[in-house]
């Protein structure tokens, strides 16, 4: 039988006997093909038992707060109680019937990467780690990276030339002329250094942005969302993606016009916070120059576990003391963005107020990130304060505090940082772009890395294929043509620059657009594939003379940031390559005072380059074949032609069709079908498109495509060939149609074309699951040790040593004991069931979670409330399945009798005021006479035991009897007959008392016995050591000094019980 099982964050959910459950499973859809993430999802119903009641905290009703409906959470899909999919549920909502809570509406999300569960609605800006990359706004730097990278080290490790300053313009017009008389002009810079060295020559520097290697973003994706993506794609060898840079550039006009540089407060260091345990749990987050707070895990500590959302207030207090007395600004961003800003600051401040701010006056926050700057024109220094509190709202409610400090300084330079001017792009939309600029696929595998390829390389990446012709229901097949449409149109969103749009006036087509159609005209859609980056068309310079324009290349290739009117241009963010010119330019200073000539400056291309303008093999990031501005060659290399072109012929080939069919497919090819496989129908390959189990009727419907090659005419070859002799003219000596070695095969003979193709094939398959229950092995028990019993409690004690099983898989569902004051029905019937309906029996039922399931598991009850003398009988019992899809298998235990007992002096004599030894006429429990012992503090290992610091009691010279060590223990834990190197619980307080009887507790003095634990081991075989850990000791003992224990020694006395 094909069985499903549900888990939701390590707990089983219930299902309905009947309910469908169906799992659609899609790489990328042939019918929609710019969806770049579809996750399998269904949805469907599970009852609201008593135990789903459990897991979703009784949503139905709204004045129980505790689940959070709006987040997934990690769930597992098993077949027969093996993993068979990793994903997340999310519940939708619940459905009463006569005002009571009847079903849970689910749905589950596979681990096809689903990113805006990731990323949400993040902008790049949010990216805390692009704070690493930065630099000081000077003249030196900026000569420096117009030739030569920046190399960053961040934490996903060095970036080299990961910042570079390439030739782009923001106004201003390059223009590369020898003639000293074309100076530069207002928006016309002459940049050959031919013309002059002056101030009248060369590119200012305020003319130029920085831009980022796009892979380092990459890195600071995954960093901040804790996700990993694979190298297959994302690595510094694969040039056509590591190649490419984003400009930064989110605002027309200078880096720094109309805005002070913003200085990030850094240093965060914690001052002072409230003492109370937890602590860890809501002041998460903290790094160098930022802080993070999220309400998921400040409720998971039991203060807050049980305040409603809207009843948990967060707030802070931000003080700055500045060095001097200049004007500055507050800016707090959250995720990046601007969140709160105080403007037109002087002196000490506490959230742009000169006077003191109570809490009640404190800035109200919510989840996020936050980060501090100063903006400020002035030199100077900034210490900043920042009180945060966490308080919940209902009455008497708790508040919790924190205290950190940080600096922000402005000195002479300006910094440049990644996360102030990476354009205004949200991090889901940057990485779609990137997915459908490379026809790119993503899911995650089973180590939670998320797999990222070309779609080409994804159905390469398995050789494996089913012949699933048997499983197939041939009652019912529908074959469609694959496209509704009829035209694909790739395309940029932004090429609104001067020179693109001039090309699209020119040429009546976007600039690197593509508008692929079919071969053959027939009706149908337009579908657009759009990506949202900016694309701009470059220009490679003339060499002028006086204007004059000549045939020679300069080797220097500018971007130029205008509109048709050629004013400043924001557009779109822009991605493109960068290469190093073999020119000399000239450039100006940020003042425009002194001139500077750069050598192989980096030049923005559409075509990847490591410096040669040869064009073979250079990837182009246009969709078209166009006109390669630097090297003035048609580019075939392009995204379609590279990443696009073999799956869309492929749709749009006459041949190509759509096949819908149903199946019943074997477990095998269920459970491990990767959905690069291919599947075998009829002699005919297929491609996988969609697949849809319904984990109820086990039948699965299957969206395939054919796969077709140009045919291959050999043995059609062969036939001609066939008894050809040596003298032949009809074929040559190099053919791999024919060998040497080739005979006659007489008996062949060509199939008559009349021959009829048979119609009686019948195959009506059904579920090979059907009717067939899974073995099923009840689990191992066995006894374990049973803590004494006392004059008002007894205990039950069991443990399992080996799990059941269903199938193959390792299975417990249920375990406990039953009990009661008669015998005569416990015994009656080894039958669980039949126990449990007999009304003088009490069960005590454990549900294990598929977490714990590491055998032994050790199980005591406490049966608590009873007056001696009483006496309960109770079996212990354990099962591996509770369900009715498979037979159950039950292990349960004798007839156990627990009986109260009349004082717990008369067992081991360690009552509160009684001895262990019994000194100087006292009465004791150790019964071995003339024996003596040390205890004091050691290390166990130096007696054989583990690497534990403890007490320990021994005497290798006179050792005692091993009947004494464990009538020691006995004392010590109040269980009978412990056996060596087993620990036991201390089940009582006690302090020393000298030689006379006295009261020794200055020297020895367990005063609480909350995890103390003993046992006795046997050094080398043979000498018994008692070994103490945990519990509160004090005493000069506990660091110095040896106790001598025995008749003529000192005592222990217990203090408790």
């Amino acid at each position: 039988m094909l069985q499903l099982q549900v888990f939701f964050d390590g707990q089983q959910v219930e299902l309905f006997k009947d309910e469908s459950v169906v799992l659609t499973q899609s790489i990328q859809d042939i019918k929609d093909i710019q969806k770049v993430f579809i996750p399998f999802t269904q949805t469907f119903n599970v009852p609201a038992s008593k135990n789903n009641n459990k897991i979703f905290k009784h949503f139905y009703n709204f004045n129980i707060d505790g689940f959070d409906a709006r987040k997934k959470t990690a769930s597992e899909l098993f077949l027969n109680y093996k993993l068979f999919k990793k994903g997340k549920i999310k519940l939708e909502g619940v459905q009463l019937k006569n005002n009571e809570p009847h079903t849970y509406k689910l749905t589950f999300f596979g681990n096809t990467i689903n990113l805006k569960d990731l990323v949400g609605e993040d902008k790049l800006a949010a990216l805390s780690h692009l704070k690493d990359y930065s630099f000081d706004y000077n003249d030196t730097n900026i000569a420096a990276y117009m030739s030569n990278g920046l190399d960053v080290f961040s934490t996903g490790g060095t970036v080299t030339d990961a910042v570079i300053i390439p030739l782009i313009t923001h106004t201003d017009r390059l223009i590369f002329d020898s003639d000293s008389a074309v100076v530069n002009a207002d928006t016309l810079k002459n940049i050959n250094p031919t013309a002059g060295t002056s101030t009248n020559y060369g590119v200012p520097f305020k003319q130029l942005k920085p831009a980022l290697r796009l892979i380092a973003i990459i890195k600071a994706i995954e960093i901040e969302y804790g996700i990993t993506f694979s190298t297959d794609f994302f690595n510094e060898t694969n040039t056509a993606f590591s190649g490419l840079y984003m400009w930064l550039h989110n605002k027309e006009g200078e880096l720094f016009q109309d805005q002070d540089a913003q200085h990030q407060a850094s240093g965060f260091t914690v001052t002072s916070k409230d003492k109370t345990m937890g602590l860890g749990s809501f002041f998460t987050g903290f790094k160098n120059a930022s802080f993070e707070t999220k309400l998921d895990d400040i409720r998971k500590h039991r203060i807050f576990n049980d305040i409603p959302v809207n009843k948990i207030e967060r707030a802070f207090n931000v003080k700055v003391v500045p060095s001097g007395s200049a004007g500055y600004s507050l800016v707090i961003k959250k995720d990046g963005e601007e969140f709160q800003r105080f403007d037109g600051l002087t002196g000490t401040t506490e959230l742009g107020q000169s006077s003191s701010l109570k809490r009640d006056q404190f800035l109200r926050i919510g989840d996020g990130v936050y980060t501090f700057f100063i903006e400020t024109d002035a030199i100077s220094s900034y210490a900043l304060t920042i009180t945060h509190f966490i308080k919940s709202l209902r009455t008497g409610g708790r508040r919790k505090d924190i205290e950190f400090t940080a600096s922000a300084a402005k000195t002479t330079d300006n910094p440049v940082t990644a996360t102030q001017f990476v354009p205004d792009i949200k991090v889901l939309d940057l990485l779609t772009g990137i997915f459908k600029m490379f026809n790119l696929t993503a899911f995650e595998d089973e180590a939670g890395i998320v797999q990222v390829q070309t779609l080409d390389e994804f159905y390469a990446s398995s050789t494996v294929f089913h012949d699933i012709t048997p499983f197939v229901d041939k009652t019912e097949t529908v074959t469609d043509s694959v496209l509704p449409f009829k035209e694909i149109d790739f395309r940029f969103e932004g090429t609104g620059s001067f020179l693109a749009n001039n090309h699209k006036e020119k040429f009546n087509t976007e600039w690197g657009a593509l508008y692929y159609n079919a071969p053959e005209k027939y009706d149908g859609k337009v579908y657009d594939i759009e990506v949202p980056f900016e694309h701009f068309k470059y220009e490679h310079l003339y060499l002028t003379n006086n204007s004059v324009l000549t045939a020679t290349d300069s080797g220097v290739q500018y971007g130029y940031s205008v509109n048709e009117s050629q004013s400043a241009y924001l557009g779109k963010p822009l991605l493109f390559y960068a290469a190093k010119s073999t020119a000399t330019i000239r450039a100006l200073n940020l003042t425009k005072s002194a001139g500077v000539s750069v050598a192989n400056p980096y030049i923005p291309l559409n075509c990847e380059s490591t410096g040669s303008t040869f064009l073979v093999g250079k990837q182009s990031i246009n969709f078209n074949a166009e006109f390669d501005e630097f090297s003035r060659q048609v580019n075939p290399k392009t995204l379609f032609n590279t990443y696009y072109k073999n799956y869309v012929d492929d749709m749009f080939d006459v041949r190509k069709r759509l096949t819908s069919v149903k199946a019943y497919l074997p477990m095998n090819i269920i459970y491990n079908l990767n959905l690069a496989d291919k599947f075998i129908l009829n002699n005919n390959e297929y491609r996988i498109n969609k697949i849809s189990t319904n984990f109820e009727t086990e039948q699965s419907s299957l969206e395939l495509t054919n796969i077709f090659e140009a045919p291959v005419f050999r043995t059609l070859k062969a036939i001609e060939n066939n008894c050809l002799t040596v003298d032949t003219s009809l074929i040559s000596v190099d053919s791999v149609d024919i060998t040497v070695d080739a005979a006659c095969d007489l008996d062949f003979t060509i199939p008559n074309t009349n021959t009829g193709v048979p119609t009686a094939s019948v195959n009506n398959p059904v579920s090979q699951f059907t009717n067939t229950s899974l073995k099923v092995i009840a689990p191992t028990i066995d006894t374990d040790q049973i803590p004494v019993s006392t004059t008002t409690e007894v205990f039950f004690s069991h443990q399992i040593t080996a799990l059941g099983k269903v199938g193959d898989t390792d299975r417990l569902d249920e375990y406990g004991y039953l009990y009661s004051t008669s015998l005569t029905n416990l015994s009656s019937t080894n039958d669980i069931d039949t126990l449990k309906a007999f009304g003088d029996v009490t069960v005590v039922p454990f549900i294990p979670s598929l977490a714990v399931l590491n055998v032994p598991i050790k199980s005591i009850y406490k049966k608590a409330g009873l007056t001696d003398p009483a006496t309960i009988y109770y079996r212990f019992y354990a099962r591996t399945n509770t369900t009715v899809q498979n037979d159950k298998a039950d292990a349960i235990s004798s007839l156990v009798i627990a009986q109260t007992v009349p004082s717990a002096v008369t067992q081991y004599n360690n009552a509160s005021g009684e001895n262990m030894i019994g000194i100087v006429g006292t009465s004791g429990y150790i019964s071995q006479n003339s024996w003596e012992m040390i205890m004091r503090a050691d290390n166990f290992s130096t007696y054989g035991g583990e690497d534990q610091d403890g007490f320990v009691i021994t005497n290798v010279v006179k050792p005692v009897t091993v009947a004494t060590a464990k009538q020691i223990v006995e004392w010590f834990s109040s269980v009978a007959s412990p056996t060596a190197d087993t620990y036991y619980a201390i089940s009582h307080t006690f302090k020393a008392l000298d030689r006379f009887g006295r009261n020794n507790s200055a020297l020895l003095d367990l005063g609480d016995k909350t995890n103390a634990f003993v046992k006795y081991h046997l050094l080398l075989g043979a000498y018994p050591v008692i070994m103490i850990k945990g519990g509160t000791f004090t005493g000069t003992l506990t660091t110095a000094q040896d106790m001598r224990l025995g008749d003529n020694a000192n005592d222990l006395q217990s203090t408790s019980w």
